[in-house]
């Protein structure tokens, strides 16, 4: 049986007074998935797709992923969410980052 992650693209920005964020640009439910690896690989896919570009480390610098709970993993959460620039520990908590 597989296990739904939550994959999220982060990357870094500065403000016009040189401070640096890291800023989440997206987050991926993957809804089914053998292994943290294959998550990985669709989000990246489908993350690309959805930003209209060839590969997935021209709109991001950075992965986070966070396997979820059966319960949380409902028809309704699987839309994509948009970053709003909020600082990235506002929407993801305890993060294990990927390349």
């Amino acid at each position: 049986m597989g296990i739904a992650y939550r994959v999220s693209f982060f990357n870094d920005l500065t403000n016009c007074y040189g401070k640096s964020f890291r800023v989440c640009q997206r987050s991926i439910v993957i809804r089914f998935a053998r292994n943290r690896e294959r998550a990985i690989e669709a989000a990246k896919i489908r993350f690309a797709r959805l930003e209209h570009v060839g590969k997935w480390t021209l709109r991001a610098r950075s992965i986070e992923v966070d396997p979820l709970p059966p319960a949380r993993c409902s028809r309704q959460q699987t839309r994509t969410v948009r970053g709003r620039g909020a600082p990235a520990r506002e929407l993801i908590s305890e993060g294990v980052a990927a390349g």
